[in-house]
């Protein structure tokens, strides 16, 4: 559509021009100075006559309008359904970034039938989305558990939505290994996770791994380009820990997004060429 001859705000200020919008895009503006957009072929075209275009308001304090009051109460309608609550709390659904499984599951040993049995379980809990937590396992295991999440992607779902997969490991601290097989702990790799998104269809959507091993640091950025949002976790704390880093290089804020379990840091700051983190023994667990 080609929104004629109006005055939208554009830069902070009303400019007269010509807008086209594309379903809920705006795909080209151009004020009459420069001589406006011409129609395209059979395309909608509406004059505005000088009308003056903003952007939508957002009202964050009404009690109502048009004899509405939202205060007042709301009478069922004829044959619409009524479920009494007799007083329970409606909250918005929890979201679980971090689960290894619940009701006899394990994530790393789960089938696909055996993910929708989780699904049911977290729908019923109050949780209405997740992602399942491979621990760090062989190449075959975790490509295992990767291929019945996928296969789960195929079946009716009645449940909780399943909405990816984080994996914990394997590059994490042999010295806050918590449950991890020690033999099966590695150094950043990114060959091995880009072959892991690649079978997971790009649905590796999180991973925790220890920031202190070598090539760890480098590897966030690469990860983040593979839609992989990192956590840092499984690393030593109560000490303070530099990383060394060449100038210029982005905050380690800005590359970690989350921290997760075995470690509390206190906030990440960055000095001119060091990345200082301090962390308190007295305090472990949970994402940011």
């Amino acid at each position: 559509m080609l929104l004629k001859n109006g005055s939208f705000y554009y830069e902070k200020r009303l400019v007269p021009g010509d807008l086209r919008v594309t379903g809920e895009t705006i795909v080209a503006f151009s004020p009459q100075t420069a001589g406006g957009l011409m129609p395209l072929a059979n395309e909608e075209v509406l004059e505005l006559g000088g009308a003056t275009v903003i952007p939508a308001f957002l009202d964050i304090h009404t009690h109502g309008a048009v004899g509405v009051d939202v205060n007042a109460a709301i009478m069922p309608l004829a044959n619409e359904e009524v479920l009494e609550l007799g007083g329970a709390a409606v909250i918005p659904a929890f979201l679980d970034i971090h689960t290894h499984g619940a009701v006899g599951v394990d994530v790393n040993a789960a089938s696909a039938e055996d993910f929708e049995k989780l699904a049911c379980f977290f729908a019923r809990q109050g949780t209405g989305s997740f992602l399942c937590s491979i621990l760090t396992d062989t190449e075959e295991q975790t490509e295992r558990a990767i291929q019945a999440f996928l296969d789960w992607k195929k079946l009716p779902h009645a449940g909780a939505d399943l909405l990816g997969i984080h994996l914990e490991g394997p590059f994490l601290s042999p010295k806050h290994k918590g449950a991890m097989p020690e033999s099966l702990l590695r150094t950043p790799d990114y060959d091995l996770i880009a072959r892991y998104q690649e079978k997971a269809e790009g649905h590796i959507r999180y991973i925790t791994l220890a920031p202190e091993l070598p090539g760890a640091i480098e590897l966030i950025p690469k990860l983040r380009a593979l839609g992989i949002v990192t956590a840092l976790g499984h690393w030593p704390s109560g000490t303070r820990m530099r990383i060394t880093a060449p100038r210029n290089r982005p905050s380690l804020r800005a590359r970690a997004r989350r921290r997760t379990r075995e470690t509390r840091c206190a906030p990440l700051t960055a000095t001119s060429r060091l990345f200082s983190v301090r962390c308190s023994p007295r305090k472990r667990s949970i994402a940011r």
